[in-house]
């Protein structure tokens, strides 16, 4: 319904909610499966606000028009096409007044880039790990000469296959056993989405990119830790999984530096590194009982769907939103893109909304 004539917008609804955002999305699917009549508009092209997938042609569209926005030029509208003027032309009452309706002001970017990385992805090997004999001898073979070795990729050399990239204005990795995968499980949403568990999690230390051993198999299969830092890693991460039962452990250092309390556990830099960045992802600085409580939740979710705990949609994390609006749509919910309220007709009793020329009757905005 992105093109919806003006004649054919209806006019009575229950709830009138504008924005495709994640939150707007979550109460246009709760009051719409509660049999209210819902009446769903983005002045976006595209669902999901802050939260919308984006094609990188759209993407630098998004990006421009909030550069323009700062400048003065326009205003910021994330769309292909501009915005007709939303021109109010209704009849006023004796008694009311028509308030116009101004946008939000939204955060500008000014700091888009583009730039092309040639980062190599290897498993770091301890000192003491020596090469087999086969893989020593495919390292006496002569190696290609920087002529005949494929430059980096950048964007301009993926010709035809850049339609196959989408780009996240928001990205957001999932816990598998974590409230928004409960939700959406609980409420048969899931059904609109497609999910994929993250295969490997990398971190970047000493130049290269290294897996962070997240499970028992992981952590006893690399190279880069010693065997007694693999146990202190094991006992540690055991604590972690049931650290209420242990209070005697953590309780001098609540509210201190979660840092300093890995530091006491006698975790070496490196797993003090995977437990911050990869693991609980928290600063060094955050609350000891932060730190806890995420690195418990990242335990809790592996194995559910993979051999990391985290889960992302197929298609980006638009789909999040518009899953709500299709649960939504499905239960009468109407939506219309393009368009938003461009006024509020008021009198003494009520105000209502006003888009493109047609009054709303609603009970709640």
């Amino acid at each position: 319904m992105a093109h919806l004539p003006e004649e054919a917008l209806p006019s009575d609804f229950d709830v009138v909610i504008e924005g495709t955002g994640l939150i707007q999305s979550l109460l246009a699917a709760a009051l719409s499966r509660c049999g209210k009549a819902v009446l769903h508009l983005d002045k976006n092209p595209y669902y999901g606000e802050e939260w919308g997938t984006l094609m990188y042609r759209e993407l630098r569209t998004w990006v421009s028009s909030y550069k323009e926005a700062e400048r003065g030029e326009a205003t910021p509208n994330s769309g292909d096409l501009p915005q007709p003027a939303q021109e109010v032309k209704v009849e006023i009452k004796p008694g009311e007044t028509v308030v116009e309706i101004k946008p939000p002001s939204q955060h500008k970017i000014t700091n888009f880039t583009e730039s092309s990385y040639e980062v190599e992805v290897k498993q770091p090997v301890s000192r003491d790990d020596q090469p087999d004999e086969e893989e020593a001898e495919k390292q006496k073979e002569p190696t290609p000469s920087p002529a005949s070795q494929p430059g980096p990729v950048t964007w301009e050399s993926l010709g035809d296959r850049k339609k196959f990239f989408n780009f996240d204005i928001m990205p957001k990795l999932l816990l598998a056993r974590g409230a928004m995968v409960d939700l959406l499980t609980t409420s048969t949403i899931s059904k609109y989405l497609e999910f994929r568990a993250t295969t490997a999690i990398l971190q970047y230390s000493n130049g290269c990119l290294g897996q962070v051993p997240c499970s028992r198999t992981d952590l006893f299969a690399t190279k880069a830790v010693s065997l007694l830092d693999k146990r202190k890693m094991m006992k540690f991460l055991q604590f972690c999984a049931e650290y209420e039962r242990h209070p005697q452990q953590y309780e001098a250092y609540k509210g201190k530096p979660f840092g300093e309390f890995l530091g006491a556990q006698g975790l070496t830099p490196v797993l003090i590194r995977y437990v911050l960045h990869s693991i609980a992802m928290v600063s060094g600085e955050a609350p000891t009982e932060q730190g806890l409580v995420a690195t418990q939740a990242f335990l809790h979710s592996l194995g559910r769907f993979g051999n990391t705990p985290f889960l992302y949609p197929v298609y980006g994390c638009g789909e999040l939103p518009q899953a709500f609006c299709r649960f939504c749509a499905v239960y009468g919910g109407v939506y219309v893109l393009r368009r938003s309220i461009a006024s509020l007709l008021r009198d003494e009793e009520k105000s209502v909304p006003v888009c493109f020329n047609t009054v709303i009757s609603c009970y709640k905005l």
